[in-house]
């Protein structure tokens, strides 16, 4: 029984962390910049300048790598935070 136990812990580990490899890079997949798509209308009327959003860039952390990405985005989520809204 314990062993049956321990089996499908491990599975449902290895399930977990497909399913947030699939939504992080379909996340990654969909059109339009990020950065633009979240600050919705200040990127799109030029209230924003280019300085202003290489900033946002390096403080979301969006100027690194997918992988590094989605290590900082798993490792949140395994502390507890969700992002911001």
């Amino acid at each position: 029984m314990t062993t049956y136990l321990i089996r499908r812990l491990l599975l449902a580990i290895v399930i977990l962390i497909i399913v947030t490899l699939i939504v992080f890079f379909i996340m990654q997949l969909l059109p339009g910049d990020p950065l633009v798509i979240f600050l919705g209308r200040q990127a799109g009327t030029g209230s924003i300048s280019q300085e202003q959003l290489d900033q946002l860039y390096v403080r979301y952390g969006l100027d690194k790598p997918l992988i590094v990405q989605y290590w900082n985005w798993i490792s949140g989520v395994v502390q507890g935070d969700m992002g911001e809204y």
